[in-house]
């Protein structure tokens, strides 16, 4: 069934920081109720895998963390259209993701359409599923971000918040 909205946590919940894609879908799906038009997914580190979810959205919301070298816990909002390869092939599968992903269907002449709300990480470390604090309190921030970009996106009535 091809979903109207896509939302997609990337990054590996086993890694500190990087974990907060997942996170956010967790929290959302604790906290709301979706129309079944509004797909929540928690793309981990799937890779290639996210190819056939995002191509049967008509739009997406990724949500993921960002590097661009700024102040820990800061909150990004960009087009999915933004997003460039650094021109480096992964060194195997499972260093592939969204710029991969965006890259393939570019390249058969499709544009992914949605945004990406992403957050600067402050320390990705293995093993561990915590956050660093900076990135804990930025949750709720993140959540109202995701919540706001689905109804701009059409799902104003898509969502209802459960007690």
């Amino acid at each position: 069934m091809a979903h109207d909205i896509l939302i997609l946590g990337l990054g590996n919940a086993l890694h500190g920081d990087d974990g907060f894609g997942p996170r956010i879908i967790a929290e959302l799906q604790q906290t709301f109720q979706f129309d079944p038009k509004v797909r929540l997914v928690d793309g981990g580190i799937m890779g290639l895998s996210i190819l056939p979810l995002i191509e049967e959205a008509k739009a997406v919301v990724v949500v993921d963390t960002v590097v661009l070298d700024k102040e820990p816990g800061t909150l990004y909002k960009f087009p999915i259209s933004a997003i460039e390869s650094d021109g480096e092939a992964p060194m195997n599968l499972h260093e592939m993701g969204i710029v991969e992903v965006v890259q393939i269907l570019r390249g058969e002449g499709k544009e992914v359409p949605g945004t990406v709300i992403g957050i600067e990480p402050h320390s990705i470390i293995p093993w561990t599923t915590t956050f660093s604090p900076v990135i804990e309190e930025k949750v709720p921030e993140a959540m109202d971000m995701v919540m706001k970009e689905v109804q701009e996106l059409g799902g104003e009535h898509s969502c209802m918040k459960l007690v």
